[in-house]
């Protein structure tokens, strides 16, 4: 045999060996653990588990008094309200000339200005309403005082009496 026959013989050999090769390992990688069907569960779900959020494990809110909940209602009738005749008055101006753009652009500025008007006066009433509130807040502040001292009063100490061990720096 000759030597360039040699050489084309084991340059075969050489490539058809790393080809087994790379198969097999490429189907070690690939092959995929056998599963039961069984979903793993923490007993105790942590802090950033997104299944921990659901309506079962949050407190439920307390009921608004009726007369700040028809207040809420009423403002987010407003919002819709509101929201709805914009896109209204965008959707006529998709097949307006450019005159009644120009009136539909009036429309909507004379409806922002509206709204702005109403916000305006919502913060002023606030503002005219918070010296009432924080005189209020003044004379309950020794029902409060009160309160907090008595929860502090009440909770256990910790410490080598009640059977825990100091802690540590504390020699």
């Amino acid at each position: 045999m000759s030597r360039t026959a040699q050489l084309l013989v084991a340059g075969l050999l050489v490539a058809g060996l790393l080809a087994m090769a790379t198969r097999a390992s490429a189907q070690a990688t690939t092959a995929q653990p056998v599963r039961s069907g069984q979903v793993l569960v923490p007993e105790r779900p942590t802090v950033t588990d997104a299944s921990a959020v659901n309506a079962a494990n949050t407190p439920a809110k307390p009921a608004l008094p009726a007369a700040v909940q028809a207040r809420v209602d009423r403002f987010k009738l407003d919002a819709r309200a509101y929201l709805a005749r914009q896109e209204e008055i965008k959707k006529q101006m998709q097949g307006a000339n450019d005159e009644e753009r120009a009136a539909l652009r009036d429309q909507l500025r004379v409806l922002r200005q509206q709204a702005l008007e109403q916000a305006r006066e919502l913060r002023q009433q606030t503002q005219e309403r918070a010296p009432q509130l924080e005189q209020k807040l003044q004379d309950h502040k020794e029902l409060l005082d009160e309160i907090k001292s008595s929860a502090r009063d009440s909770r256990p100490q910790a410490g080598p009496t009640s059977g825990s061990s100091p802690r540590r720096g504390t020699d």
